[in-house]
């Protein structure tokens, strides 16, 4: 049979898929040619794979693997051992994944496991666009690093770090002991449940003269009462008034900062979360997944195998992070055109030439009729910003 040719075998709801299965192979070996030697090939049902939405079980019948009438199988060659292959793999880069990260955070001065691995907590204040044009907010915008490598790695954010270190220290040495700190709130924290409790009691403000009338006197205590109660409630629409005020966002800041570990760095960066995460993948690892194939392939150098040999050549430069066919998507950028227009922004601001080559290749991916202006406006604002006039995505626009 060619390749893509359809066979149709009536089913019933009671048969037992080993029966089907029996009954296509027959019909395929008595469909197939013989050899020049007049023998024939023939093929089992363990010689073949039928798909139905999953890989079907010859032990089953039809109606306990969910099929109806016109429903189709799709037929191939037995693949169980390519499938163990590719599991081990994928189990020995995660292996090896989980070993590095390890080291990394073994890198640390203080590793605690509070800290997660990672002693700087970089605030993110940008924000990234949409195919439409509209910008997008993420419930977070701190991402947490580890300085022993991006320091090494960028040099544009090892200076942040070390200045934000140094601001931090001095910061210390001029703030008061804990000590004092702690005695000082407990005094405020009883004054000021002395004063809470002065004010519970409710006295009236102007006595009573003793030779007054009863009746009168009842009457002008209730409204003195009526006018002391008024006046609380107006100081506690004051204080509510005065909780929505702009100052509890920076005091939420200050929160976020008090629950980070004591030794982190807080870092803050005009740039998106998400942007910046692909920096700190391509500090961390050398390479950037989401931009693609072709913007590892060509923002890497390879040997040449005439001066080092094919042998050398093949075990030598960077290592992909999968085989030429297994790449999600085909090898296709995952990103979106703004995420790596964002992407070329920061690592011009970083001076890193090889991340931005790899964020421009993604971009130049991605360029159609709608977003062309968008690019050409990203093109030249970059080009007066640092003097690059991205050639690669000016000429996908183009």
């Amino acid at each position: 049979l060619l390749h893509g040719a359809t066979v149709y075998v009536g089913l019933d709801k009671g048969s037992k898929l080993s029966v089907i299965f029996q009954h296509y192979c027959d019909f395929v070996n008595s469909k197939s040619p013989s050899t020049k030697t007049g023998s024939r090939v023939y093929i089992k049902p363990t010689d073949l794979e039928f798909i139905h939405c999953t890989t079907l079980d010859a032990q089953h019948t039809v109606e306990a693997s969910a099929m109806m009438k016109n429903d189709r199988i799709r037929v191939v060659r037995e693949r169980s051992k390519d499938r163990s292959v590719k599991a081990e793999m994928i189990r020995l880069q995660r292996e090896s994944d989980r070993k590095y990260f390890k080291e990394l955070r073994s890198l640390l001065a203080n590793p605690s496991p509070e800290s997660m691995g990672c002693d700087v907590i970089l605030e993110c204040q940008g924000k990234v666009k949409d195919e439409k044009g509209f910008s997008q907010n993420v419930l977070a915008t701190t991402v947490r690093a580890n300085s022993v490598l991006i320091a090494k790695r960028c040099k544009w954010l090892g200076q942040k770090i070390s200045t934000a270190r140094e601001d931090m220290r001095r910061r210390v040495e001029m703030t008061i002991p804990s000590d004092e700190v702690k005695s000082e709130s407990k005094e405020a924290e009883r004054s000021s449940s002395q004063s809470d409790d002065e004010e519970d009691d409710i006295v009236p403000s102007n006595p009573l003269p003793a030779g007054a009338n009863n009746n009168n006197n009842a009457v002008a205590a209730d409204r003195v009462l009526a006018a002391e109660i008024e006046d609380d409630e107006e100081e506690e629409d004051v204080e509510v008034d005065a909780g929505k005020s702009p100052s509890n966002e920076q005091a939420s800041t200050s929160r976020l900062r008090n629950v980070s570990p004591s030794n982190s760095v807080w870092i803050t960066l005009q740039h998106s979360p998400q942007a910046v995460k692909l920096l700190l993948e391509y500090c961390y690892t050398n390479r950037v997944q989401a931009l693609g194939q072709d913007a590892f392939l060509k923002a890497s150098k390879f040997p040449n195998p005439k001066h080092v040999g094919a042998l050398a050549a093949k075990e030598s430069g960077p290592v992909l992070p999968f085989r030429k066919h297994e790449w999600p998507d085909g090898g296709a950028p995952t990103v979106s055109l703004h995420l790596a227009l964002a992407g070329i922004a920061l690592a011009e601001e970083a001076h890193m030439p090889r991340f931005s080559l790899m964020c421009e290749v993604a971009a130049s991916k991605l360029v159609d009729y709608s977003n062309v202006i968008d690019v050409l406006a990203a093109c030249q604002t970059q080009q007066q910003q640092t003097g690059n006039r991205l050639p690669l995505l000016r000429k996908a626009a183009m």
